[in-house]
Parts: C-alpha cells; sequence; structure tokens
C-alpha cells in the first residue's frame, strides 16, 4: 500500500520510530498544515502542502494527529474519497489485533468475586494511570477480582505495581476491539473504561457488558464526541453507559459536546500511606514542591516566576522543588534552564513511586498551578500527608479547598498571587498546623480507598441496572417479532 501520512506534530513524533518501522505501506510523502515544513524531506521523502496531495499516486491519506476530525474534512473537502483516509490508531489496531500479553500479580484470587476488567490508556507515572490503578486496588478491597488492560506502558512502572498486587493485560490493539479482543474480554462481568481517549471501545463493549466510562481530561480532543456521536441514532450507543467525571471540569467539557449526558461525578481515592511513616524531616528547611512531568499546563514557568519575585531574604531557609520527567520539548528546556539560574530551585527529575513517597516526607507545601487540571493527584497525596496545599483555581481540586482553611488557593496564571501566598506561608509557621490538620479531614471525608470502593460500586450498580434495562427492551422486541 502506498501511503501519504499527514500530521507531524507531537502526535507523530511520539509515534515516529513505531510507523517508520512498519514495513505493511510505503511512504510516498508527508504533508501538514504547518507551511514552514513544506518542502523539506524526512529522510528523503518529501513533506509537501495538503493541496498537493492529489497530485501523487497513492492508496491512502493516514493521519498522525489528534485533530482527527478536522482533518479528516479536510481531506474530503479537497476531494479524497472518505475510503482512502484512515487514522493511525485504527490501522495500527487491525496490525497488532489478537497480541496479549498478562502481567501476572501473585494476588489470591477470590473464587466468588466478580470479575472487573479496566481499561486504560498507556502506563507511566502521570495521575490517570494512577487512578487506574488505584480504582483495581479498591475494587480488590471490595472483593472483585481485577485485571488492568493498557496498550502498552513504562516497563518499570508495570513491575512495581505488579508486585504490588495489580494483573497488568497488554492488549496493543486498545482502544480497539476486534473479535478476538471480545472474546477475552467475555469473561468479565463489568467493564471500567478509564479516561475519555478509550472512546473507541466503550460502545462496542457495553453491548455485551455492563460499562462504566470515567473521564479525566481536563482538555482533550472532546470534539471527537460531536463526530462519533453525530445523530441520536449513534447517541443512543450509550444510553447504556454509566459515563461519569473524576470533576465538574471534564464534566463541563463532556456535556458541551452531548447534551448534559453527564451528572454524575466519581472522584478518585488514594491509599492512606502517612500511618506508615516512619521517617523525619531531614532538615529545618521549608520546602515548597510542584510534582509531575514538566509541560506548559502544569505551570512550571508560574512556579519559576514566583519563586524569583520571593525576597531574597526570605528564601535563606526555603528550597523549591521541581520534581518529574523533563522532556526535550522546548518548554521544557527553558524550565531547566530557568530552574538552574535560580539557586533556591532544585531540579529533581522523574521518580519512583516509592522515591516519590520519600520525598514527600520532606516536603512541607504542595504546589499545583496548572493552566488547568481537572483533580491533579498530587494535591490529593499533600492532603492525605496533612501537607499545606496550593492549588490554581482552574484545577477541580479547588472545589474542595476553602482558602486559608484547609489549603490555598491562587488565581490562574497569576505568579504575583503565588508569590504573595509562599510568602505568607514562609512568615507565619505558627498558623499552619490548624490548615494541615484540616487539609487531612479533607482526605479523610473525600478520598480514602474505603470511599472510592463505595463510590465505584455505585457506579457499577448503575452501569448494571442500565444493562438490565437494554435486555429487557431487547427481549420485548424480540417478543414483539415473535408475535408478529
Amino acid at each position: 500500500m502506498r501511503a501519504i501520512l499527514f500530521g507531524l506534530g507531537n502526535f507523530f513524533k511520539n509515534r515516529q520510530h513505531e510507523i517508520r518501522k512498519n514495513r505493511s505501506f510505503e511512504i510516498v510523502a508527508f504533508s501538514d498544515n504547518n507551511s514552514q515544513l513544506w518542502n523539506q524531506d524526512i529522510d528523503g521523502i518529501p513533506v509537501i502542502p495538503p493541496d498537493r496531495i492529489l497530485e501523487l499516486q497513492f492508496d491512502a491519506v493516514i493521519i498522525t494527529s489528534t485533530y482527527v476530525v478536522i482533518i479528516r474534512q479536510q481531506l474530503l473537502n479537497l476531494g479524497i474519497k472518505r475510503s482512502q483516509i484512515i487514522f493511525w490508531e485504527d490501522y495500527r489496531s487491525e496490525l497488532v489485533s489478537g497480541i496479549l500479553q498478562i502481567h501476572y500479580a501473585n494476588y489470591q484470587v477470590d473464587k466468588n468475586g466478580k470479575k472487573a476488567l479496566i481499561i486504560s490508556t498507556r502506563l507511566n507515572y502521570g495521575g490517570g494511570s494512577l487512578a487506574a490503578i488505584y480504582a483495581g486496588q479498591a475494587l480488590q478491597q471490595k472483593g472483585y477480582n481485577v485485571v488492568l488492560a493498557v496498550p502498552d506502558g513504562d516497563e518499570k512502572f508495570i513491575q512495581e505495581w505488579v508486585n504490588n498486587g495489580i494483573t497488568i493485560a497488554v492488549c496493543p490493539a486498545l482502544p480497539y476491539i476486534k473479535d478476538r479482543e471480545l472474546e477475552w474480554i467475555w469473561q468479565f462481568d463489568i467493564v471500567l473504561v478509564n479516561v475519555l481517549r478509550m472512546m473507541p471501545c466503550v460502545s462496542i463493549i457495553a453491548r455485551y457488558k455492563p460499562v462504566v466510562w470515567w473521564i479525566h481530561e481536563s482538555v482533550g480532543n472532546y470534539s471527537l464526541l460531536s463526530d462519533e456521536y453525530s445523530d441520536l441514532s449513534v447517541r443512543d450507543k450509550l444510553s447504556q453507559v454509566q459515563i461519569c467525571t473524576v470533576s465538574t471540569i471534564p464534566q463541563r467539557l463532556f456535556n458541551s459536546y452531548l447534551e448534559n449526558r453527564i451528572d454524575a461525578i466519581l472522584h478518585y481515592g488514594i491509599p492512606d500511606k502517612r500511618k506508615v511513616q516512619i521517617h523525619t524531616k531531614n532538615s529545618d528547611k521549608i520546602v515548597f514542591a510542584i510534582i509531575g512531568g514538566v509541560c506548559s499546563i502544569k505551570g512550571h514557568d508560574i512556579f519559576i516566576e514566583a519563586v524569583k519575585k520571593i525576597s531574597p531574604i526570605k528564601k535563606d531557609n526555603v528550597e523549591f522543588w521541581i520534581v518529574g520527567k523533563n522532556d526535550i520539548d522546548k518548554f521544557s528546556q527553558k524550565i531547566v534552564e530557568q530552574a538552574s539560574a535560580e539557586p533556591a530551585i532544585r531540579l529533581l527529575g522523574e521518580k519512583t513511586r516509592e522515591e516519590i513517597e520519600l520525598l514527600y516526607l520532606d516536603i512541607d507545601v504542595v504546589v499545583s498551578v496548572s493552566r488547568i487540571d481537572s483533580l491533579p493527584i498530587v494535591m490529593t497525596e499533600g492532603m492525605m500527608y496533612g501537607k499545606i496545599c496550593i492549588a490554581s483555581d482552574t484545577t477541580g481540586t479547588m472545589d474542595y479547598i476553602e482558602d486559608g482553611i484547609n489549603g490555598f488557593i491562587v488565581e490562574h496564571e497569576n505568579s504575583d498571587d503565588l508569590s504573595r501566598k509562599m510568602e505568607w506561608i514562609i512568615d507565619n509557621p505558627e498558623q499552619l498546623d490548624k490548615v494541615r490538620k484540616r487539609a487531612r479531614e479533607t482526605y479523610e471525608n473525600y478520598f480514602t480507598m474505603e470511599q472510592f470502593g463505595i463510590q465505584l460500586e455505585k457506579m457499577f450498580g448503575e452501569a448494571e441496572r442500565k444493562q438490565r434495562n437494554k435486555n429487557s427492551i431487547v427481549d420485548k422486541d424480540i417478543e414483539k417479532q415473535g408475535a408478529e
């Protein structure tokens, strides 16, 4: 097959090795809407403007971008046949359908327990992966036999959680479901589909099994909802799915595309690690920490700018930590340069969960100044450990924080506001114990694993009820057809 690949942004870059080693098609050209890339070449293959695609001989245009809906329409407008337009993830899933590698955990199976399948995206040290892992643990505590299925994942992360009792199945075709995947899924009693990006498998599995679709994304290609469920007859596919979001932020986003479809919030829970602490703080310095992969949406630049504005005298006994993976993009490199120029800032890089848990014992204040974030797990961890938490007003955490009472809220994009709050914390240590205590109480009231398990079972009950209603309607239709 002769193919033109359309899209050379981050989606393509993150999959470039996999795409280029594929031998099932020949790349005759690349294309992109970025005019600065035109008339260049990649390994001798030209990059052409979109309006030149029809000048070439090709069998398919493969979209290698997250902007699938927009690009598909653009290609149709150019006169390219719909049958010739393929999304890379669709194409890839056909090639790997039926491949399944299971990493079995040493966990005591309950022979009488229900079988629950959790489907999630690539496993890494991000919040979405941890939410899926903790859902598995909460369900195990409720007596479910759990398998977590993902398309791929960080090997270290997978082994870490297999050792902690979670069986993980690597199924490269996900989120696309073919007959061979359905044969394996059939053994489970209920399925939890984690995050918006797993959308392609939701309505297919819901034909046969109760499904809870749990959405986390505060940004993302929500327009795919309109494309996938554009007419009412197709939207009926979701009628038997119990859809919920982790906070009000993705709830508003989802409902803006599918007319107030979601009314259920399922915030995650996290294990209580504070009660097993045996470590004391290593120094008398006050430590502020921003935790998570370095990227624009997490607001690392706002954090650094705020640190610069704090009086040098006040910073004598203070450290500011940046904990998380530094990528090779321009933003990450800029953050590294800026942080390295500020003596009070320490760049600690990516850490395992075990290493992060040890770091928390030396951290006094956890900071999340994300430009938008559904429910940053670092804020919940901070409350669990009884730390001072600072959250921007564009995070889902603000729904649980009363400014100055159990944490602090800062205006998004406002480094002056963050700097003032950090200075107040440095200047008023005697007033912080009650804030820490109330932060811990917030965790106990909303985010324990016990609370999480209760809410998960509630969502499962709703999904099972909807499935029964669907089956009842189908049975009545069959009876009616038989009578006629």
